[in-house]
């Protein structure tokens, strides 16, 4: 790996945390406010805050992808692969329980977000340890 890769990824890795970190405060923040208050338009632009960080965060790596080497890219895109699949199963399961009554949990499609990028990040780990 290069040293214009490895600064690109320092700095990648320091902006998805920044990122990560402001989105959960903002998350829990915007989330804490909405409770007491009753504006129909404060609480959409609070429903909407936690967007600004996450939209950050994928700039930042659309920002970094340009810069991997062919090694890296193949590596996050078997991740992306491996975690759609993994999502799609996931998600569908939980259908077919809920849809034949066995059980009534309804998955937060927050939590299922957060969870694929969890998921994706793992992924990218075996991935890379493996080649």
């Amino acid at each position: 790996m290069s040293e214009r890769i490895r600064r690109a990824c320092g700095r990648y890795q320091i902006e998805m945390l920044a990122s990560g970190v402001v989105y959960a405060g903002v998350l829990i923040g915007a989330k804490l406010s909405a409770k007491s208050i009753d504006e129909p338009a404060t609480v959409l632009l609070l429903a909407l805050a936690p967007i600004a960080p996450l939209a950050y965060g994928f700039y930042a790596f659309a920002r970094y992808y340009f810069i991997m080497d062919e090694r890296e890219r193949r590596i996050a895109a078997d991740a992306a692969a491996l975690t759609l699949m993994f999502m799609i199963v996931s998600l569908l399961t939980i259908g077919f329980l809920r849809l034949f009554g066995v059980i009534s949990f309804e998955p937060d499609l927050v939590l299922s977000a957060a969870g694929a990028i969890l998921f994706w990040g793992l992924a990218r780990i075996v991935i890379a340890s493996r080649r």
